[in-house]
């Protein structure tokens, strides 16, 4: 799955995973840190990450920093 989606400052989606597909995030603006499982990435424009099938994940935008698209 790839969609579009903005998260503002200081907000967090909540840990979700997909049972039968795959999502795709790419960072077009902001800096946000990325949690699948138990391993955690800071993320920057331009970045891109995959996220397995079953996997949780959580993505946040810290506060005081621009939103992230």
């Amino acid at each position: 799955m790839i969609n579009w989606a903005k998260l503002p400052a200081g907000r967090a989606f909540r840990g979700h995973y997909h049972v039968d597909m795959q999502e795709i995030f790419i960072i077009v603006r902001g800096r946000p840190r990325i949690t699948v499982g138990d391993e955690s990435s800071d993320l920057a424009p331009g970045d891109g990450v995959a996220i397995a099938a079953g996997a949780v994940h959580v993505m946040e935008a810290p506060a005081g920093q621009e939103d992230v698209e």
